[in-house]
């Protein structure tokens, strides 16, 4: 894209989203911080990111550039719970919302919004700088099994993730895959092996692989749990849930919508952007 004064930073994400540059998503956005509204208990403190409904049974969350944007949108709104303005990483937020069962993330003062494909991809993919001079490499990971792990589980099961590896050229991305790693620390039992993946161990990486791996393999807030340890006002409460009241027997789902998701958009869009 070319350089321009932007009347929001969206205005970017979007552009970038549009014209599928997916270098540009990863090195300008992934790791971006957004701005969210978190609603705070007031008897317990806990926080939970906002809930919105438009249409029964369809979440979104929202996000901003910048504080003043969601304070100006809370104010105006006539917010009646005590809310905080919290920062996300990009990644960070469509991870957590991907799998509470947010179908998709509004953007304040864009008409766009990010989809559940655009969810998958930021949630899945990375690029990193690899030791073997300076070369850049996407990788795209996916999970093996349920993902969703409460903060509060002391034993949470650790999984194996699959990673997509791409090599990054003058051209862009290249449209072949360098193969499938089946990362994973040592003593974790690898759930599902694809064919022709090579298993890595985690400490066999890279530092920026390993740090990948670490970041990846944080646990994922379970809205609807959090909201009832911290018995969240009915109102809130019932957003929340709403929000992720399948999470439980329709993971699976879920994690198949982010396969498919990243599937097609670390290969399809690839081969497409590079042709």
């Amino acid at each position: 894209m070319e350089s321009q004064q932007l009347d929001n930073p969206f205005d970017e994400l979007t552009g970038m989203l549009e014209d599928g540059d997916l270098l540009g998503l990863l090195r300008h956005w992934r790791d971006r911080e957004v701005f969210v509204p978190v609603m705070v208990h007031p008897d317990t403190g806990c926080r939970l990111p906002y809930i919105q409904h438009d249409e029964p049974d369809t979440p979104f969350a929202i996000a901003a550039c910048d504080r003043a944007s969601v304070e100006r949108m809370l104010e105006s709104g006539g917010a009646t719970h005590e809310f905080e303005v919290h920062a996300f990483s990009l990644f960070k937020l469509c991870r957590d919302c991907l799998y509470n069962g947010v179908t998709h993330i509004g953007l304040i003062g864009s008409e766009f919004m990010l989809d559940q494909t655009a969810l998958s991809f930021f949630a899945h993919s990375a690029l990193v700088e690899t030791p073997d001079e300076g070369a850049m490499r996407v990788r795209c990971s996916l999970v093996t099994d349920k993902p969703v792990r409460t903060p509060l589980e002391k034993h949470a099961k650790r999984l194996a993730q699959v990673w997509e590896r791409f090599s990054v050229g003058p051209d862009g991305i290249s449209g072949d895959l360098d193969g499938l790693w089946v990362v994973h620390d040592a003593g974790a039992a690898v759930l599902h092996k694809p064919e022709g993946g090579e298993e890595v161990l985690r400490d066999q990486l890279a530092p920026c692989d390993a740090a990948l791996f670490d970041q990846w393999d944080e646990a994922i807030p379970d809205y609807v749990a959090l909201a009832q340890d911290a018995s969240v006002p009915e109102e809130a409460a019932t957003s929340s849930a709403s929000a992720s009241s399948d999470v439980d027997h329709d993971t699976r789902v879920l994690v198949l919508l982010a396969r498919w998701g990243v599937i097609l958009l670390g290969i399809g869009l690839i081969a497409w952007a590079v042709s």
